[in-house]
């Protein structure tokens, strides 16, 4: 982009719309310094957007390994979701192994009702995870 005759070379700015300002110093903080602290889900996850987007692989592995363990009820269909959205298998089948171990429940919240209806390629993966 400073390379070449684009607005962020004429302005010597880049603007970043789609990455929270939070996010954005810790990946460039990861980047200077190699170490990563062990955030919260939500921000793993959008930390984990960011290493794909620029792709930054060490970070987006560290934020998988960080990410398994703190996956749960409340938010293992963001997790299946952001699975799916980037081809992270190792976060697709602990979401789905989650789901399995829990169907009777998850089956009856407002999330999975969401799944069906706005990605049910996805929930057709879960539900032949689950082998019904």
């Amino acid at each position: 982009m400073f390379e070449s005759n684009m607005k962020e070379r004429i302005n010597n700015t880049v603007t970043i719309t789609d990455i929270k300002m939070h996010v954005l110093k810790v990946l460039v903080s990861f980047l200077y310094t190699g170490k990563l602290q062990n955030y919260d889900f939500d921000f793993l996850c959008g930390l984990y957007y960011a290493s794909d987007k620029y792709a930054i692989i060490e970070l987006g592995q560290l934020c998988v390994d960080l990410l398994l363990p703190k996956i749960s009820m409340e938010n293992v269909f963001r997790a299946l979701k952001l699975s799916f959205s980037h081809d992270i298998e190792r976060l697709k089948f602990t979401a789905m192994a989650c789901i399995a171990a829990n169907i009777e429940t998850l089956v009856l919240t407002n999330d999975w009702k969401n799944l069906l209806d706005n990605q049910p390629k996805i929930a057709v993966e879960v539900i032949n995870f689950c082998d019904f």
